[in-house]
């Protein structure tokens, strides 16, 4: 068996409030600490404040969230296959496989993705 070393907090669907937040923050802290698994996820919420979940990398899909790494946008597929690769732009290849930009806090640009 593959060790798990990652974990995508709500999967399918965006956090209901700030205590949720908190509540997932110190699942990830456990996680990390017990388990060396890093939490990570996507958020639509601006009105939610992540600077204060430093156990889970955040992702944001609106721009200004607070406490997100890095902003997530999908775009057109003729769009995507335009867009030039640039200092603060980074195309997602679509296969978190061989890619762990969004797990990660090394890239702190805008990540664009392939609407499909």
């Amino acid at each position: 068996m593959k060790k798990i070393d990652k974990l995508r907090i709500n999967e399918s669907g965006d956090f209901r409030d700030q205590k949720e937040v908190r509540k997932m923050n110190k699942v990830a802290g456990r996680l990390r600490k017990e388990h060396d698994i890093v939490s990570y996820t996507y958020t639509a919420r601006s009105d939610l404040d992540f600077s204060k979940a430093p156990n889970i990398i955040v992702n944001g899909s609106n721009p200004g969230i607070r406490g997100a790494v890095r902003e997530f946008r999908c775009i057109e597929p003729e769009e995507f296959d335009n867009l030039k690769p640039s200092k603060g732009i980074y195309k997602c290849p679509g296969d978190c496989r061989h890619c762990n930009v969004c797990s990660t806090r090394t890239f702190k640009g805008i990540v664009y993705c392939k609407r499909h």
